[in-house]
């Protein structure tokens, strides 16, 4: 059945079929197109003058599409599949705002993989296509080895200062010149 009042609002009882789409016209001197779906609180605004599309569940804004194509979402994000970030025109990033604290991204770009402390413009790892690695900062090994798989060497060790430290080689050229051969 159909139910039409005085101000011209249609109420259906009972389902409505569309065959291709719903065209919404704004109303003169008003700035948004409304589709309620009362089933499960889901209401989709259309906003013209702001040129954004809105999903509301509850009253609350939960999605919002903008006129750049920016989304952004009230609650977290999940998947059972892949995430893909694919702008060829321009590097890829994934930002971590967080407020009163360090704000974090993940970036690539044509040659190399990053994470960014964006707060204090530093790179803390960098990991080139070609499987080279940089890291800013210091490196824990928690699991006590450190294994080299090539013919690489390790530079810039420090002077030993306890039994625990490796030593360079000038510390071992200066230990075994005093041993009688």
């Amino acid at each position: 059945a159909l139910t039409l009042d005085s101000s011209q609002d249609a109420t259906f009882a009972g389902d409505v079929t569309v065959g291709n789409e719903i065209t919404l016209n704004r109303v003169a001197g008003s700035y948004s197109s409304t589709l309620s779906v009362s089933s499960g609180n889901l209401i989709t605004n259309v906003v013209g003058a702001s040129a954004a599309f809105i999903v509301k569940t509850g009253g609350s804004n939960t999605l919002t599409l903008d006129s750049s194509q920016n989304a952004t979402f009230v609650g977290g994000i999940t998947t059972g599949a892949t995430i893909n970030i694919n702008n060829p025109a321009s590097d890829k990033k994934i930002s971590f705002d967080r407020t009163g604290g360090v704000s974090m991204s993940i970036e690539h770009d044509a040659a190399s993989m990053y994470f960014y402390n964006e707060t204090d413009s530093v790179t803390m790892f960098k990991m080139t296509n070609a499987g080279s690695a940089t890291i800013t900062g210091d490196l824990t090994v928690s699991g006590g080895d450190i294994t080299l798989g090539g013919t690489g060497r390790i530079q810039g060790i420090d002077t030993v200062s306890s039994n625990t430290d490796a030593a360079n080689k000038a510390y071992v050229d200066a230990a075994v010149a005093g041993v009688p051969t």
